[in-house]
């Protein structure tokens, strides 16, 4: 039965004196052990160890191990079901990575189903992109529409355009058609695909078909290349890596491809100087971490034109003008119902070097190196985040560019003012619904036209209050397609780092304005 001993208690499975040592002898001299089951090198030699075998841990020889059989650890009892452990579904720590090949090549072990998106694996290019770019939420797909609907699983596809390749990663490669006369990409003339590895060319050359819909097409002039009798590829394809990766960056020079001309591109940076931000450190972090991208010239666009202009608020809004040689100048503007910018273009926006005067200036107003020393008593308690915001829009609404948002609490002054919400006679299930949508449809309809303005926002939620309708001002950077980070019960001494690098990282990372996503499908998923 379940729980019986196989033995009476205390007894030992092995004699006493079968110990590797008897009980009083002298200590053995540091090395001399067995114990590894290998003797230790010389001092300063590499190390060698059975494989599976860690420094230090006995040896797993398999011929060894298999004469002590051992119930696994946390087996089921009798009768219960074998419920999967977590080391059966996940890869260990430390595991070797998964190599994931797109598209089988003869070179490469065959195609099998993507890997997890929680998996550690090394995507490889082979003819299609990896799974960082687009993955279904399916990894089989169903024959028919019928079988869809019976299934009731969503048929869907995950875009992420320019994500970051993991370490071991190719980066993907540019196609630079700049020097091709001035033409775009290759495309199917009936579809409009954009060129790719399934484009089957005949004729030597001088004719395509399309591989999503089928297609014919004319190979024009700028794209005419003779092709391999043997196999049909092209004689330009170790060049041409359209033709050859499913992943690649196109640099054209076709005004169709663009709605605006580019322009140096322009960032606006949003800090919380009220209580909630200085007394916690928040501001001092913010300020720190941009003053450090910027004196490392790590801002994007730097050396080709990019400028910044920064925003301080508390119950006011802050703008500074850093066209002078000496110290920035700050101009106030109390009125966050109705915000406006004090000063021109040209003194809002500086160029790096210039912009860290601006910087020096808000750490020394506002005491940040020591907020004890801070002049005319303690910070203001009110926060304007949402007339920032509003300031930043009228600010780029010619051309466009980046908003960043550092801020400790809820704004609760002039524009995009929330409350308190969560009280009442309502019981409490009600009210943690309540609290999942937003209060007011201010930071929606404002992202929504930033957005049409070519300006996205990041926002950081970053507290020691009990309470910040994350909800609401999250809906900012979803319409504006920009990121929401929220750190609750935020430490200075311990959250410091976590709050630079999301700001470095979403200052420095990769971004797109005036873009345009669409997707074709091949026969049968339109």
């Amino acid at each position: 039965p379940y729980g019986t001993s196989t033995q009476p208690y205390g007894t030992s499975t092995q004699p006493y004196e079968s110990s590797t040592q008897p009980y009083g002898a002298p200590a053995q001299p540091y090395g001399a052990s067995d114990y590894s089951g290998q003797q230790p090198a010389a001092y300063g030699a590499p190390a060698t160890y059975l494989q599976g075998q860690a420094p230090g841990m006995p040896s797993l020889d398999p011929q060894t191990y298999a004469q002590q059989p051992q119930e696994p650890l946390g087996a089921p009892a009798v009768g219960e079901p074998a419920l999967p452990r977590p080391t059966a579904i996940e890869p260990a720590c430390g595991a070797i990575r998964e190599i994931y090949n797109s598209v089988a090549d003869g070179s490469a072990p065959g195609v099998g189903p993507p890997p997890a998106s929680r998996n550690d694996f090394i995507g490889v290019d082979t003819g299609s992109c990896t799974p960082r770019f687009m993955r279904l939420t399916v990894n089989s797909i169903p024959a028919d529409s019928s079988m869809q609907a019976t299934s009731s699983i969503p048929l869907g596809l995950i875009l992420t355009p320019f994500a970051d390749p993991e370490p071991g990663e190719a980066a993907v490669l540019d196609v630079d058609l700049t020097t091709t006369g001035g033409g775009g990409p290759l495309r199917c003339s009936n579809c409009n695909g954009y060129a790719n590895p399934g484009f089957r060319f005949m004729d030597s050359g001088n004719k395509f078909q399309c591989n999503l819909c089928g297609h014919e097409n004319d190979t024009p002039s700028e794209h005419m290349c003779a092709t391999n009798p043997a196999n049909g590829l092209r004689l330009d394809i170790d060049y041409r890596h359209e033709f050859r990766y499913g992943s690649v960056d196109y640099i054209v020079g076709n005004k169709e491809y663009y709605a605006t001309d580019p322009a140096p591109p322009r960032f606006v940076v949003c800090v919380d100087v009220s209580a909630s931000g200085i007394s916690t450190g928040l501001a001092t972090v913010a300020v720190q971490s941009v003053q450090s991208i910027l004196e490392a010239n790590a801002l994007p666009g730097g050396t080709s034109g990019a400028k910044i202009g920064i925003i301080t608020f508390d119950q006011s809004l802050h703008f500074y003008d850093g066209r002078g040689d000496g110290q920035a100048r700050v101009q106030y503007v109390p009125d966050t119902s109705d915000p406006f910018i004090p000063i021109g273009p040209e003194a809002f926006f500086q160029p790096p070097e210039r912009a860290v005067s601006v910087i020096e200036m808000i750490s020394s107003t506002f005491s940040l190196m020591d907020p004890s020393q801070l002049r005319g008593g303690p910070p203001p308690s009110g926060n304007a985040l949402g007339a920032a915001v509003v300031a930043a829009k009228q600010a780029l609404s010619e051309i466009g560019g980046k908003v960043f948002v550092v801020t400790g609490g809820i704004p609760s002054v002039g524009s995009g003012k929330l409350e308190r919400r969560g009280g009442g006679s309502v019981s409490s299930e009600e009210r943690e619904k309540a609290l999942l949508k937003d209060e007011t449809p201010f930071y929606d309809e404002l992202g929504s036209q930033m957005a049409e303005l070519q300006i996205s926002v990041d926002i950081v939620i970053a507290t020691q209050q009990p309470y910040v309708d994350a909800a609401s001002l999250f809906r900012l950077p979803r319409a504006s397609g920009g990121r929401g980070f929220l750190l609750t019960n935020f430490d200075y001494r311990k959250d410091d780092v976590s709050v630079r690098k999301i700001l470095v990282n979403a200052m420095w990372g990769v971004r797109a304005l005036d873009a345009m996503v669409k997707v074709r499908a091949s026969k049968g998923l339109e």
